[in-house]
């Protein structure tokens, strides 16, 4: 018998083994290291026995596999981000909808957004730059004279604006006011072209009898029609910087305002703060009069058609500044009746005391009721000038009212529930919460725009109630957006070593590049689909009377004469052979 005699060498199983036994044994020591730093962390913290409470919380760590949630900074960012990704394809959606008002109402909030979010950025730095050049302790009067003083400054230069750009006072300046508003010109009308609006030579049309012809570019069939390109670029230009003025110069109203409203006198109460709305109101009434009396003794021809988009312009500019700086007074006024707390200029409350949900809810039945008196009003007939007057203003305030309620209710309301604090299992921070809020807002707005606009499709609704509503929601969405835009630009500034300084280059960077983008293209484009709109209401009037549009435009084109016939026939000749010469006609 042999015995056994075991190899030289281990096995392939035993060398298995031991290799499976030594990547075990090297696991679990990384595994430890990686949590000892953070364990110990919580150690010295935590009271009791220092390695007791190590080895428990590594046994924990390595048995349940807890992980440590992603800091608060990290939630902001995420939420920022995704908020502004799904605002935007929002927007993507109700700019391009199959119907041509939701068209010319997205542009319109999109243009009120970006115009008050510009207006509340330049107001900021001027505030800044106020503080940086006078002393930091001042005394209520000096500052309520300050905030008049200011708001004066951005209504005449509002007004010199105005007059500038309608060219009531410079017709003969060609940089801003062309001499000849009623010059047509024939123009690309493709819009899918890279240069749509841009003019075209008159040789390149081929029928140039009526408003929409063919041209021939660069061997192309292009669609062209006729515009009055001087017009349009001075209605553009009034258009746009009267805006921003006006709303700028509502803000500048809102800051003076709100600094007589916190006098002691007047913040002893919510009766004594209403008489700081009135003698605001009252003052803002004088200044706008006065103005008016300057313009009509410099105004020699009131049917020019430049002083009547002046005198439009103006109006329209004096409606922004009162319902907007009157509106957010009123609303300062309830908030202090509710709440026995006045606000600050701004509208925050430092330090916060919660409002209670009785509070919030009567502050939002206020903004409702606000908006039914504003709806009522717009069903009201025409009265005396005066009359029609002080209705549209009573009516843009009320509708403002609404605004101002429901954004402060919904900010409040998204402060002080637990919902969000369950769903998401953190805190919202500031920033956060506002970015709920202007989301929820803009949807529950163009929502109802939408619904409002069917309704007035069925023909159950008057056009003076929708466009009242849109004016209304617009500046709800653009306030709203605001307090995002200017909450994250105060954070940023504070993470600096010179805040106010940051700040003010921050506002000025921010400007420099939305303003020129917001007039080249937003307003231009809210221009053109409200001229498109008046096409299609001059159609549909003419129709309702009995007449027909195409049967009178295609008599109106047809020739008239033998030569314009022989002109309309060798201009057609000429491009045809300028095409085929070209080489892209197909053979």
């Amino acid at each position: 018998n042999q015995s056994h005699i075991s190899p030289p060498w281990p096995t392939m199983t035993t060398m298995s083994k031991s290799r499976s036994l030594h990547f075990c044994r090297w696991l679990c020591f990384i595994l430890i290291s990686a949590q000892v730093p953070a364990v110990f962390a919580q150690a010295r913290d935590a009271q009791g026995h220092p390695v007791r409470d190590v080895i428990g919380a590594i046994a924990a760590h390595l048995l349940h596999g807890e992980e440590d949630k992603p800091p608060q900074r990290d939630v902001g960012i995420a939420c920022m981000l995704l908020g502004s990704v799904a605002f935007v394809m929002l927007l993507f959606y109700v700019v391009n909808w199959p119907d041509d008002d939701i068209r010319l109402y997205a542009w319109t909030i999109i243009s009120t957004t970006l115009s008050i979010f510009t207006a509340v950025l330049s107001f900021s730095g001027v505030r800044v730059l106020c503080d940086i050049w006078m002393p930091e302790e001042i005394s209520a009067h000096f500052e309520c004279a300050r905030g008049y003083a200011l708001f004066i400054i951005c209504f005449a230069v509002l007004q010199l604006e105005a007059k500038l750009m309608s060219g009531a006072y410079c017709q003969y300046c060609e940089c801003c006011c062309p001499r000849d508003l009623e010059e047509e010109t024939w123009v690309v009308a493709d819009a899918m072209r890279a240069d749509h609006g841009n003019p075209v030579e008159e040789h390149q049309v081929r029928t140039r009898t009526g408003h929409r012809s063919i041209a021939f570019i660069e061997g192309v069939e292009v669609f062209v029609e006729k515009r009055k390109l001087a017009m349009e670029r001075s209605m553009m230009n009034l258009s746009a910087w009267s805006q921003l003025l006006a709303h700028f110069c509502g803000f500048a109203a809102i800051e003076a305002g709100g600094a007589l409203q916190h006098m002691e006198w007047f913040a002893s109460g919510p009766t004594t703060a209403f008489i700081a709305v009135v003698i605001n109101q009252v003052s803002i009434g004088i200044l706008f009069r006065l103005m008016d009396l300057f313009r009509m003794y410099t105004v020699t021809n009131d049917t020019d058609e430049r002083v009547v988009m002046l005198s439009e312009e103006i109006k329209e500019a004096e409606n922004d500044i009162v319902s907007l700086a009157s509106s957010f007074l009123m609303v300062q006024v309830f908030r202090f009746g509710f709440t026995g707390h006045m606000p600050n200029v701004e509208g925050h409350e430092e330090p916060y005391v919660p409002m209670g949900i009785t509070a919030i809810s009567l502050l939002f039945v206020v903004g409702c009721v606000s908006l039914l008196c504003s709806v009522l009003i717009s069903c009201l007939p025409e009265v005396a000038a005066l009359g029609q007057w002080l209705l549209e203003k009573f009516q843009n305030i009320m509708g403002m009212i609404f605004a101002w309620s429901t954004l402060w209710s919904v900010s409040m309301f998204v402060r002080e529930t637990e919902t969000f604090t369950k769903i998401l299992h953190t805190r919202l921070y500031p920033n956060e919460r506002h970015l709920v809020a202007a989301l929820f807002l803009s949807m529950c707005s163009l929502a109802v725009i939408r619904v409002l606009d069917i309704i007035q499709d069925m023909g159950a609704s008057s056009p003076r109630i929708l466009q009242s509503m849109i004016n209304v929601f617009s500046v709800l969405i653009g306030l709203s957006w605001e307090i995002c835009f200017e909450g994250g630009l105060t954070e940023l500034a504070e993470e600096t070593s010179n805040p106010n300084r940051m700040k003010l280059m921050f506002t000025m960077g921010a400007v420099a590049i939305v303003v020129p983008a917001w007039r080249m293209y937003v307003v231009k484009r809210v221009v053109d689909l409200k001229n498109k709109a008046k096409e299609r209401m001059d159609a549909k009037r003419k129709i309702a009377n009995g007449e027909n549009p195409a049967a009178l435009q295609m008599a109106w084109l047809a020739p008239k004469t033998e030569e314009e016939m022989l002109l309309a026939e060798q201009t057609q000749d000429q491009a045809q052979k300028s095409y085929r010469s070209s080489g892209c006609a197909f053979q």
